[in-house]
């Protein structure tokens, strides 16, 4: 009976980062033209639920404490990535020195999201109390 629970809880749960998702789609369009009510922040807040909604899926289904740790850093990462980008285009002015350092810590979180993937990549298959290479850490 747990177990059909579980699934119904996942599925429920995927189907609410799915639409979270494709709103953002539709509401950047429909809002694009206010400018009392910035849509950007709106899109955040659907992303960084989805990713916080998908880190606690994570944290309940992934057996191996290694790659649990590294998909919950992706997760991490994403909101950061999305936060940076919202920082960028509701409270920097397009010429500050702010709005170009939130464009150069963008690429940060973007480019370390692929380090904790490949090292998940490396644990798949392997026994729990199994540790991957040293040169592959290097």
């Amino acid at each position: 009976m747990s177990s059909v629970h579980n699934s119904r809880k996942t599925i429920v749960l995927n189907c609410v980062c799915f639409v979270l998702v494709l709103l953002s789609g539709p509401v950047r369009f429909a809002l694009r033209g206010h400018e009392q009510f910035s849509y950007n922040l709106l899109i955040y807040t659907f992303f960084a639920f989805a990713a916080l909604i998908w880190a606690t899926q994570l944290q309940r289904r992934i057996v191996q404490p290694e790659i649990r740790k590294n998909l919950i850093a992706v997760a991490i990462f994403v909101i950061l990535w999305m936060l940076l980008r919202t920082v960028k285009y509701v409270f920097t002015g397009d010429d500050s020195i702010a709005a170009r350092y939130c464009w150069y810590l963008y690429y940060l979180p973007q480019t370390f999201i692929l380090l904790p993937m490949f090292f998940s990549v490396l644990h798949i298959g392997r026994p729990a109390e199994q540790p991957i290479s040293r040169r592959w850490r290097l």
